[in-house]
């Protein structure tokens, strides 16, 4: 679960791959951070995202994209919500089969029955 953390982190794109790479077979990853406020009035958005930044909270307005691009490229099944007319969004990327070996294992010779 990763709670209204990424809107903290700056590089937050690589805290979300990292966190892929360690679901289990079928394990699944829960995401909830600020949405993009679409559904509120204009003047709310904007006093909202001025008071998050008085505390360094950035929310990631591209952050349904990113969960989308991520779970295409990595096999994982996504489930997203905007919550509260865009206040929120709840995210769940799901494993649906045994993570692919690693790259690197393919580069020593695996594949070839063994090391090379």
């Amino acid at each position: 679960m990763i709670s209204y953390a990424l809107s903290m982190i700056p590089p937050w794109r690589q805290v979300l791959r990292h966190a892929a790479t360690l679901l289990a077979p079928q394990g699944s990853l829960w995401v909830v951070d600020f949405g993009d406020q679409a559904g509120l009035p204009q003047w709310f958005r904007a006093m909202l995202f001025r008071w998050l930044d008085w505390f360094h909270v950035a929310p990631r307005l591209d952050l349904g994209r990113e969960l989308a691009m991520l779970a295409e490229a990595v096999d994982l099944e996504l489930r997203s919500d905007d919550l509260y007319r865009g206040y929120a969004v709840l995210a769940r990327l799901e494993r649906r089969h045994p993570p692919p070996p690693p790259q690197a294992w393919e580069s020593q010779g695996e594949g070839r029955g063994g090391r090379s």
